[in-house]
C-alpha cells in the first residue's frame, strides 16, 4: 500500500491485512504533496517487483513569469529484501514569460517555453525498462542473481 504517514511517504507492506512492515520512499514537505499515485506489480526474470509512480507539481509566479513544473517519479522495489531497484524522474518545466521589446518597456510580448530533463519511463510487457529522451534511449533488464536492473547491451 503506498500512503502518506505523518512527515513521510511510505509503502506499507500488508501480509493477509495486517502492516509488517514498511519502505520510506521520501520525507515530503506541505508544499508538494504526491498525487497521482499509482502501484502495480509485475514479474521480470521470474522475480515479482513492485512499480510505484506518482506525481508532484509546484507553480512559482512572479510579475513577469510563472513556472509550472510537472515531476514525474517512477521506482520499482523488490519487497523480499525491501530493495529499491530502479528510479527514474521526469521533469516537465511549462515557463510562460513577459518579455519587454524595448528599453522604455513599452512593448511586450508573451513567450511560451518548455523544458525537459530526464528520462520518459516505459515498463515493457516483458518485465524490462525503456528510457528515453530527445538524444539517447535506454533499455535495462532485470538480474535475479544481482537484484538489480543492469544495461540491456552488457548483460
Amino acid at each position: 500500500i503506498a500512503e502518506v504517514k505523518g512527515k513521510t511517504f511510505q509503502l506499507s507492506i500488508a501480509e493477509k491485512g495486517k502492516t509488517t512492515d514498511a519502505i520510506i520512499v521520501k520525507e515530503i514537505n506541505d508544499n508538494i504533496l504526491p498525487t497521482d499515485i499509482r502501484l502495480s506489480s509485475f514479474t521480470a526474470s521470474g522475480t515479482k517487483l513492485y512499480l510505484l509512480q506518482w506525481t508532484e507539481k509546484t507553480n512559482t509566479k512572479t510579475e513577469l513569469k510563472s513556472e509550472d513544473i510537472k515531476t514525474v517519479y517512477s521506482v520499482v522495489y523488490e519487497i523480499v529484501n525491501k530493495k529499491q531497484v530502479f528510479s527514474n524522474t521526469e521533469k516537465t518545466n511549462n515557463i510562460v514569460e513577459k518579455v519587454f521589446l524595448d528599453k522604455n518597456k513599452n512593448a511586450s510580448e508573451t513567450q511560451e517555453k518548455i523544458r525537459r530533463e530526464g528520462f520518459v519511463f516505459t515498463l515493457n510487457a516483458d518485465g524490462s525498462i525503456s528510457q528515453k529522451n530527445k538524444t539517447q534511449e535506454n533499455k535495462w533488464v532485470f538480474d535475479a542473481s544481482k537484484i538489480d536492473f543492469v544495461d540491456a547491451k552488457k548483460k
